[in-house]
């Protein structure tokens, strides 16, 4: 999360916006009144659309924050559009990180504490006070376009972080988020997690990937989305929750190992956590990227299964690898008042299944990325990114994202079993990581 970015493979299709001057009633074109007349002469850039008198601006500032209304997005772009906001296309495609140039007439990119400052913002002539003008809020597609009123124009103005939450539904016109599929899990509930960054319920699709029968009800069984790459191209995150052995056998056949590496060549983002590994290590171009206990495997993929070896029971104070996590740990601590980063920049991580499986190393670099370590059987990656042929990006977590046992299978269906409290410091790492999956990649 670094810059204020966008995907550069946009459909043609325009978005049927209104034209009202609220927040509920975007509008696609970027002007306000007068404001997106340039100057003469051709004039280009942001100043162009800048008829403040005396040298004075007009400025936005507010906090993007996550869909559900409260925790703040580093690197999100905010930004006014030059005419026609247009759709996502239906699939994945390779979204590479780009300076919005061409499509914005000025752009911000939130910091640490998702503040912004967006400014010149485009202002006409004796524009009077309340009218408004359209800004778009992305990160990743998740994407919000909304008139936001200027009510001191030349001025600094606030007008409420509501108008840059981003969305917790997509609405087909102006509210987007990433389609998104989640195979259920003996041990791990990603779902739980995703209603509590606030996406609404039924705005993903749950697939069968336990033992013991759907809980959740499902859409489908996972094996047939794997065996369908049409369909598993329609979804921009697959994520796949620690489970038992229930479709692994599926590994042993080419074409849906094809598949999974051909939804991540193509852009798709896929997120795995514990015994479900095989999905990263049975993939050849892979298995070196992420090195698997037991020991060091070479370019080879280990036999399904072999490094489920860790202890159980354990809880460990991993180190926080990455600056910029850390200093959004820390700035959610401040604003929530929870304790979720000590001063040695560690998080408690614990929900370690017993024979939880252990990387063993890792190839840093040329896209890999250690976000936790810890001293856990030996210290080791805990949880690890790697961008895939600049075009897709994977996440592996050791640790379950919120504990569930096999025994709590069967009873109360979703979202019943999942907690009420509080994200815990862990699931607040896989947060600001669930925004870094969805963003686009960066390829300097």
């Amino acid at each position: 999360m670094k810059r204020s970015i966008v995907p550069v493979a946009l459909a043609a299709v325009a978005l049927a916006l209104g034209c009202g001057p609220s927040a509920s009633q975007p509008a696609a074109d970027a002007g306000a009144g007068g404001a997106d007349a340039a100057g003469p002469g051709g004039c280009t850039g942001a100043s162009c659309y800048n008829h403040c008198p005396d040298g004075k601006r007009t400025a936005l500032t507010g906090v993007v924050r996550a869909p559900n209304g409260i925790d703040p997005v580093p690197g999100a772009a905010v930004y006014v559009p030059k005419g026609t906001v247009t759709e996502f296309p239906p699939e994945v495609a390779c979204e590479v990180c780009d300076q919005l140039q061409g499509i914005s007439i000025v752009s911000t990119t939130t910091a640490t504490d998702g503040s912004f400052r967006l400014e010149p913002v485009p202002t006409a002539a004796n524009q009077a006070p309340g009218e408004s003008i359209v800004v778009v809020t992305q990160m990743g597609r998740f994407r919000s376009v909304q008139r936001v009123p200027i009510a001191n124009p030349c001025e600094d103005n606030a007008p409420g972080d509501e108008y840059f939450r981003l969305p917790s539904r997509d609405d087909g016109a102006t509210q987007s988020i990433p389609r998104i599929a989640v195979a259920s899990g003996d041990y791990d509930v990603m779902e739980c997690v995703l209603l509590k960054l606030g996406i609404e319920q039924g705005q993903f699709d749950i697939y069968e990937g336990q033992s013991l029968g759907a809980d959740p009800a499902a859409v489908d069984t996972f094996d047939n989305l794997l065996r369908d790459l049409a369909r598993m191209k329609s979804y921009n995150i697959i994520f796949i929750n620690c489970t038992g052995n229930t479709y692994e056998n599926l590994l042993s056949d080419a074409t849906v190992r094809a598949n999974i590496e051909n939804y991540v060549l193509s852009g798709g983002r896929l997120y795995v956590t514990d015994w479900s590994y095989d999905y990263i290590e049975q993939i050849p171009n892979w298995a070196p990227l992420i090195d698997f206990e037991p020991g060091a495997s070479g370019p080879d993929p280990e036999p399904v299964n072999a490094a489920a070896i860790g202890p159980g029971d354990i809880e460990v104070d991993a180190t926080v690898r990455s600056p910029d996590l850390a200093e959004w740990l820390v700035a959610v601590e401040e604003a929530s008042g929870d304790e979720i980063i000590n001063a040695s920049n560690q998080v408690h991580v614990q929900h370690f299944l017993a024979s939880w499986v252990e990387q063993y190393q890792v190839a840093e670099g040329d896209g890999v990325t250690v976000w936790l370590e810890g001293n856990a059987d030996g210290q080791r990656p805990l949880t690890t990114t790697f961008d895939y042929e600049q075009c897709g990006r994977v996440l592996y977590s050791s640790y379950h994202t919120e504990g569930r046992g096999f025994g709590d299978l069967g009873g109360s269906g979703f979202p019943n079993y999942c907690s009420s409290g509080p994200l815990t410091p862990q699931e607040r790492v896989l947060e600001y990581l669930i925004f870094h999956i969805a963003d686009c990649i960066d390829v300097e």
